[in-house]
């Protein structure tokens, strides 16, 4: 199912993008753009993870986009570009990508990052049931990504 027929009602409210490097997490805020609140991971490698960082999203979809060989780093990128300006049928296609080959790479991490940046992606679409779900999963899999803790807290506080 897309969200194409949840998202259309949206305004303009914040998020953070968060890099991942190949250690541990690091954050930086960078956008202001489309997605209540929520947190969204990036990974910074060449892989245009430092133009998304820094509000380029533009430049990285153009980079991004014609890949012909997937990458979860490239997927995942393009996930959160895509979530940032509103492309949300593109984006809901790039954060699928990141999910289907983090899954076949079996490193629980980026599937836990993965399902966090979809989770993101399902709550400004209004499923915030789905939303939940991706976020424990993401957990589960890796308790240390505190971005799908604190959107898992912040989808709470939606629900109050």
């Amino acid at each position: 199912m897309t969200l194409r027929s949840k998202v259309t009602a949206l305004t303009c409210v914040s998020l953070s993008v968060v890099a991942l490097l190949a250690a541990p997490f690091v954050e930086a805020e960078t956008a202001s753009d489309s997605v209540s609140g929520y947190q969204m991971t990036a990974v910074i490698d060449r892989a245009r993870g430092e133009t998304v960082l820094a509000g380029d999203y533009a430049s990285a979809i153009e980079r991004l986009a014609g890949q012909r060989r997937k990458r979860f780093e490239a997927s995942t990128n393009l996930c959160v570009a895509y979530t940032v300006t509103g492309d949300y049928n593109s984006a809901d296609l790039a954060c699928a990508d990141a999910l289907k080959l983090a899954k076949a790479s079996r490193v629980r991490r980026d599937k836990a990052v993965a399902l966090s940046n979809i989770g993101v992606l399902k709550a400004v679409g209004g499923d915030l049931s789905g939303a939940r779900s991706d976020f424990l999963e993401a957990l589960e899999l890796s308790g240390e990504l505190r971005q799908a803790s604190d959107n898992l807290a912040l989808l709470g506080a939606d629900e109050v």
